[in-house]
C-alpha cells in the first residue's frame, strides 16, 4: 500500500525542480523533459531521485 504523505512529496519535489509538465491522460503527470509519465494509468513504476 502507497504512503499518500510520501507520495505527495515525491510529487511536490518533481514539479519544483521540473516545472515544465503537462496532465497526461491517465489523470497523472508527463515530464516532457524526462519523457517520464507520473502516476495516472498505468500506475506509478518508477522511483527516481530528484534533485537540483
Amino acid at each position: 500500500m502507497r504512503n499518500d504523505k510520501l507520495t505527495s512529496y515525491y510529487t511536490k519535489d518533481i514539479i519544483t525542480v521540473y516545472k515544465e509538465w503537462i496532465p497526461n491522460r491517465g489523470m497523472g503527470f508527463y515530464f516532457p523533459k524526462l519523457q517520464m509519465e507520473l502516476y495516472g494509468t498505468p500506475m506509478l513504476y518508477a522511483i527516481y531521485n530528484v534533485t537540483k
